[in-house]
Parts: structure tokens; C-alpha cells; sequence
């Protein structure tokens, strides 16, 4: 659990580092990955108010979860 936190804080740096998911194409907010192990940690950014929104966690190898995932920014 350690490692996952310590992968998360790094996000509050840089987190237009990571890549675009795959879910970002089912959503009208850009959704971006970071890949901590076998898992991704799926989140948005919120520029105005410089916070990262993590929004799910899947294993990499499996299928999106865009159906599960918040249908409008959860910034607004």
C-alpha cells in the first residue's frame, strides 16, 4: 500500500508526465494513467485548482472500466 501512496503523491508534481488511458476516449474530461506495477491508476486534472483527482484503479491487462468511471469531471 506504501508503494501505491508514494506512486500517487508524485502526481502533485508532474502529472501531464503520464500518458492518456484508454477510457479517456469514453469521457468529456481527459483522463490520464499511471502505471504503479501491474495497475494503472486512472485520474484527471484540474488546472484551475492544481489538483489531481485519482478516479479508479485497474489491473493493466484488463478491460477498460469506463462504465464505472464518474460521467463529468469530478472538478465540476
Amino acid at each position: 500500500m506504501d508503494r501505491i501512496f508514494d506512486e500517487l503523491v508524485t502526481l502533485s508534481d508532474h502529472p501531464r508526465r503520464c500518458s492518456l488511458a484508454a477510457e479517456d476516449a469514453h469521457r468529456p474530461y481527459e483522463i490520464r494513467r499511471l502505471r504503479i506495477g501491474f495497475y494503472l491508476a486512472l485520474f484527471t486534472i484540474d488546472e484551475a485548482n492544481k489538483t489531481v483527482f485519482v478516479i479508479g484503479f485497474r489491473h493493466g491487462h484488463h478491460r477498460q472500466i469506463s462504465s464505472k468511471l464518474p460521467a463529468n469531471s469530478p472538478e465540476g
